[in-house]
């Protein structure tokens, strides 16, 4: 048995504080998170540790690779290794366990005043500064902070799904998607195809050519590359799905909830006041301007308009003069000079893909 530090005649002494260093073989070794099974791991690198289960009991393996072309060296002449979930009851000083949970290796370590089992191939400064409970990862010291480049590949919060309308919590229609007819819209954004249901995408709020990962209740979670260019429809999906997300990046994270927004961002590509009313004094010649009106948010194109009237005075009829994506302006031709007014009982804008 070896005690005290072992000391080298030459520069390639490893720093006293490299606990995941070993000497095998009168020569250090970095030792490397353990394997096991009853065939040595293929492709090793130096220092890595194989627990051979074919023997019994099981013998521990470094591997070597100084002289070329190297090869497994059992250390302590054959030193047992317990293997299960759970330490030993009865360790010894020396006594080695490898954690069948997480697949790490322990070594029993009796110092001046205590024992405890202690790793044998240490993660250093990542165990250092972060510590694991289940799934939760978790800076070892409160209020560090966590700096990020990105995530998934994409942004790291904030607009990470490109659908509007995910929940399908939005419908300024009326018409459930269950419901609509084959190549028109139901809630907003979806849109009703021979296999469910659709959305389109605008050129522009896509990155062509990258994966996304398309997810939600209902769906089969999968991956699927934009286009290089032109609008994007995304695959049928069943009218029952809700929480819908398609984001950069090949995993699901959790459903991005913005509703409030996506009243706004549904807005661009379809809007409908349930009534407006228009008034004015005419005098001269018709038609004259009866109304004019400015609507939010700026829609993403000229849409078409469909405006149902239900009554007025002095009308004799009405027309859509002039239009843009944030304004509308309509004349009505008087029946004679005098006042004017009529109400519209629904105004639709429409400029979806």
């Amino acid at each position: 048995m070896l005690q005290g530090t072992p000391t080298l005649a030459t520069a390639a002494e490893p720093a006293a504080a490299d606990s995941s260093l070993r000497l095998v073989n009168t020569r250090w070794v970095k030792q490397n998170a353990a394997s096991t099974g009853t065939t040595a791991p293929t492709s090793p690198v130096r220092g890595q540790i194989w627990i051979d289960t074919s023997q019994d009991p099981p013998v521990m393996n470094v591997w070597d690779d100084t002289p070329p072309p190297g090869a497994w060296v059992p250390t302590g002449g054959g030193a047992s290794v317990e293997i299960g979930s759970t330490p030993p009851a009865t360790p010894t000083a020396g006594d080695m366990w490898w954690n069948s949970d997480d697949g790490r290796l322990y070594i029993y370590y009796t110092d001046a005043d205590s024992s405890q089992w202690v790793d044998a191939s240490p993660d250093s400064v990542i165990e250092e500064l972060w510590s694991r409970t289940g799934t939760t990862l978790s800076p070892k010291t409160a209020g560090d902070d966590v700096q990020l480049n990105s995530l998934n590949g994409g942004q790291l919060a904030g607009f990470r799904n490109i659908l509007i309308n995910g929940t399908l919590g939005i419908n300024q229609r009326g018409v459930d998607i269950s419901a609509a007819p084959v190549g028109t819209y139901g809630q907003d954004r979806w849109k009703r195809t021979a296999g469910g249901m659709t959305q389109i995408i605008q050129e522009g709020l896509y990155q062509p050519g990258e994966t996304y990962t398309l997810s939600g209740n209902g769906v089969t979670t999968q991956q699927i590359v934009a286009p290089a260019s032109g609008t994007w429809q995304i695959p049928d999906l069943p009218v029952t799905a809700r929480n819908i997300q398609l984001e950069i990046g090949t995993v699901a994270t959790p459903f991005e909830y913005r509703n409030s927004v996506d009243i706004l961002l549904a807005q661009q590509y379809y809007m409908k006041d349930p009534s407006w009313t228009f008034g004015y004094s005419s005098y001269g010649s018709p038609p004259n301007p009866a109304g004019y009106a400015l609507y939010y948010p700026r829609m993403r194109a000229i849409p078409s308009v469909n405006i149902t009237f239900s009554g007025g005075v002095n009308v004799a009829s009405v027309t859509v003069s002039s239009i843009g994506n944030q304004y509308i302006s309509i004349q009505a031709t008087p029946s004679a000079a005098g006042f004017v007014y009529f109400v519209s009982s629904g105004i639709e804008l429409d400029a979806e893909l």
